[in-house]
Parts: C-alpha cells; sequence; structure tokens
C-alpha cells in the first residue's frame, strides 16, 4: 500500500469503487454485478487486504479501520475478527471499533474476550461494540467506569472538605 494512503482514502476508494452496494457482498455473490463493478470489487478488496497484512501497524489499522464502513459483509467480519488478535494494540482497537461499527452481531463472544486485553483503548472500544450491539456486558463496563470516576471524585472531595476543616493534608492523619 502506498505510504501515502491514510484511512480517508481508502474509505473514499471503497465507496468509490462501489462498497455500498458490490462490497457488501462477498465474491462468490457477485455473478449479478456488472463486469465493471466486480472487477472494482476485487481491486478494492485487493487494497483492503494489501493494508490488513501490511508490516506497518498504523496501515493494518486504517484497513481495519475501513472493514467498519462494510455492514453485513462476511469476509470483512473474518478480517476484522482477526486483527482483534494482531500484536499491536491500535490494530486491535481498530478491530473492536470496526466490529461494532460494522454490527459484527456474532462477534460478541470475541468482543467479550478483548475486554481482558492489556490496553484499555482496546477494552474500551470492545466495550462501545458491545454497547453498539446491544449487549449488556458493554453497558456494564461503561456503569463501571462511570461509578469508579465518581467515587473517585467523591472521595477527592472529601479530601478537600476534610483539608478545610482540619487544616491537615490527606497525607496527614486526622484524628476525630
Amino acid at each position: 500500500m502506498p505510504r501515502a494512503m491514510t484511512f480517508c482514502s481508502v474509505s473514499v476508494l471503497v465507496f468509490l469503487l462501489g462498497a455500498g452496494e458490490v462490497l457488501a457482498r462477498p465474491p462468490q455473490e457477485a455473478t449479478n454485478a456488472p463486469a465493471d463493478a466486480s472487477g472494482s470489487r476485487e481491486k478494492a478488496w485487493g487494497i483492503l487486504r494489501e493494508g490488513l497484512n501490511d508490516e506497518n501497524a498504523d496501515k493494518r489499522a486504517k484497513a481495519v479501520r475501513a472493514l467498519g464502513l462494510l455492514t453485513g459483509n462476511v469476509e470483512a467480519e473474518k478480517a476484522a475478527l482477526r486483527a482483534l488478535q494482531d500484536k499491536k494494540p491500535n490494530v486491535r482497537m481498530a478491530a473492536a471499533s470496526a466490529l461494532g461499527s460494522m454490527q459484527a452481531k456474532h462477534a460478541n463472544v470475541e468482543l467479550e474476550g478483548a475486554l481482558q486485553d492489556s490496553e484499555p483503548a482496546v477494552v474500551l472500544a470492545a466495550a462501545n461494540s458491545l454497547f453498539l450491539l446491544h449487549d449488556d456486558v458493554g453497558y456494564d463496563i461503561y456503569y463501571d467506569v462511570f461509578d469508579r470516576r465518581k467515587a473517585r471524585e467523591q472521595g477527592t472531595g472529601q479530601r478537600r472538605t476534610q483539608h478545610i476543616q482540619t487544616g491537615k493534608t490527606s497525607a496527614e492523619p486526622v484524628k476525630p
């Protein structure tokens, strides 16, 4: 994939080559497509496959993000699921996001597995996708994050109040 190829240009390329109608169908269902559309579809898929297999993790991530535009496409879903196992966290994050964007309803188990990822951005992307797929686990993750933040803010507020009342910092023990 050329160095100048960005996510935006990949996305534009996918749609210009008929992604909405042609790429959404798996290659074996393209028999009813006009000959030029079939060639365009194959060219677009070739570019996406090249990006998905690139050595550069940023290029792989951009290609995976483009897959998120292809709702209802089995090949795109499989490619995003493979990318969810990538060594690089930015690719895994893009894969988790793409699965939600493409409404990959069969990816819930894999997305729930991504909740155990060591990279917080991957976990949040997986939670967001689960939320988009109407999976309660995604909602629960968001609620937990909000609840912890709220508790942390309340704890900070209590320490500030305590400092104002006693004149002591939170590091100093407060005696009743």
